[in-house]
């Protein structure tokens, strides 16, 4: 699809249905598995639509940790679920998934692209420290820029709605997870718009030994408090800390002090960080 095609569908269409290439790792052979759902937003749909991919590059860290027979991957903020999906597709020891997404218009979308992966599972809430309904943001171009956290969409176009929302919890993990799910290793990947140090902070350093890799966006805005202690200490449970930036893709290791550091700025700059038990590359 050429940006002309995209620049129109964006200007007539709320959302698209994308056929995918043969190599696509998003492409499955269940049904409807040749092709993707996606919001017709101004950064993940123009990349799908040209790359037919979402950072497939950067997973590829799974398949360099991962080595126990059976992991269960939990995505926190699964937007519309190419992350979960190639993942899945492409990772054959990474067996099922739990998808967490408040967002409606992404929950729909969502349900369609793992709708053939039945140890797949979307779970329309969002994870924080209450239970009941928060004020949520969404970006008017951005369609990976939804948040509870509304330092995400400072000085830009937005929507403002109500979603569900859950007070995360290992047990809620779990039961999320079901029973033969919580027996595997854990993959954690979240991406919540400059709240997963908050959720992070929040389980308990047994949840985070069941971890053999961790991957969350750390975005450098304001953010509410969190105990900074209990997420340094989720920093240290791991043997090494990467931090990969947004515009070199350069994977630099770091500690548990120095990526505190980083996070500590408020200046809209972001890298990926990797939490491992082993050595990346």
């Amino acid at each position: 699809m050429n940006r002309q095609q995209i620049r129109f569908l964006r200007r007539t269409c709320t959302s698209v249905q994308i056929r995918l290439s043969e190599e696509s790792p998003l492409r499955g052979t269940f049904e409807r598995g040749d092709e993707i759902s996606l919001l017709t937003d101004g950064s993940i749909f123009p990349h799908v639509a040209q790359q037919h991919e979402w950072n497939f590059n950067e997973t590829r860290f799974i398949g360099q940790v991962c080595d126990a027979a059976s992991y269960h991957l939990i995505d926190v903020g699964a937007n519309v679920g190419l992350y979960t999906r190639q993942v899945l597709l492409n990772y054959q020891n990474v067996h099922s998934a739990s998808c967490f997404e408040p967002s409606p218009d992404n929950v729909e979308h969502l349900a369609r692209n793992i709708g053939g992966m039945p140890t797949a599972t979307v779970h329309n809430f969002g994870l924080g420290t209450t239970d009941g309904e928060l004020t949520f943001f969404t970006d008017d171009v951005n369609g990976g820029n939804f948040s509870f956290n509304e330092n995400a969409v400072a000085g830009r176009n937005h929507h403002v709605i109500k979603a569900p929302i859950r007070k995360i919890s290992e047990q809620l993990l779990d039961d999320c997870m079901g029973d033969e799910a919580r027996k595997r290793r854990l993959i954690w990947k979240s991406d919540t718009q400059g709240l997963d140090e908050v959720l992070m902070s929040e389980l308990p350093l047994g949840f985070w030994q069941r971890v053999d890799l961790a991957v969350f966006e750390g975005w450098r805005i304001p953010k509410p408090e969190f105990d900074a202690q209990a997420f340094a200490a989720v920093l240290k449970a791991f043997d090494f800390v990467y931090i990969m930036g947004s515009r070199n893709k350069r994977l630099q290791r770091t500690d548990a002090e120095q990526c505190m550091h980083y996070l500590s700025g408020t200046d809209r700059r972001w890298a990926d960080v990797f939490l491992s038990r082993r050595e990346l590359s």
